[in-house]
């Protein structure tokens, strides 16, 4: 009797996945082939079309102001002479071609008084080359905003100018992509199929 219970179990464990899975298989098709089911997934791509729409907006302004802010600096900060206090490092995982990798990004911290007197301590833009990085005790020359002296650019340097130049272009090429990709799907959403 208890062969025959187990030899019986197996063949209800069976029934009930073929009766499961052709059973889904149909429920899948019909979701596919479903008219409400295509205007789901067509309002569905247009939501997600317009995230990244406003996203890629949002990088772009936020972008043009870091840009615009670092070209100000340049042009009306206040000059000073800081010293390099430590360099932090932070690692970031990043996947390649070729796997994942870890790259090691260096932040220099430097340390300056400011007009009226008071010692600040602020990171500068990321490194991402270790040669490039100054150590602790170096000089640099730098810029200061007068009224928040924790901003500075570097003296003579464009870098995080380009940098927010760079951003705001892809910022802003993310949203053109997008927006051609919704205004592709309206004509789907509109005509209900």
């Amino acid at each position: 009797p208890r062969s025959f219970r187990a030899k019986r179990r197996r063949p209800e464990g069976r029934r009930l996945f073929c009766v499961l899975l052709p059973t889904l298989f149909d429920l899948y098709n019909v979701g596919m082939t479903n008219r409400n089911s295509k205007r789901s997934m067509s309002w569905l791509f247009l939501s997600v079309t317009l995230i990244f729409m406003f996203a890629g907006l949002a990088l772009s302004f936020w972008s043009a102001s870091k840009a615009i802010e670092s070209k100000r600096i340049a042009s009306e900060g206040i000059p000073v002479t800081a010293e390099i206090v430590r360099v932090e490092e932070e690692e970031r995982h990043i996947n390649r071609d070729d796997g994942p990798r870890i790259q090691i990004v260096y932040y220099e911290v430097a340390s300056f008084t400011s007009s009226d007197g008071q010692k600040i301590e602020t990171r500068l833009w990321p490194k991402y080359d270790a040669k490039l990085v100054l150590k602790p005790g170096d000089k640099i020359e730098i810029l200061y905003n007068f009224d928040n002296p924790e901003q500075v650019v570097e003296a003579g340097g464009k870098r995080e100018f380009q940098q927010g130049v760079i951003g705001a272009v892809f910022g802003l090429l993310v949203s053109v992509v997008a927006a051609f990709l919704a205004f592709q799907s309206l004509p789907s959403i509109l005509s209900g199929g």
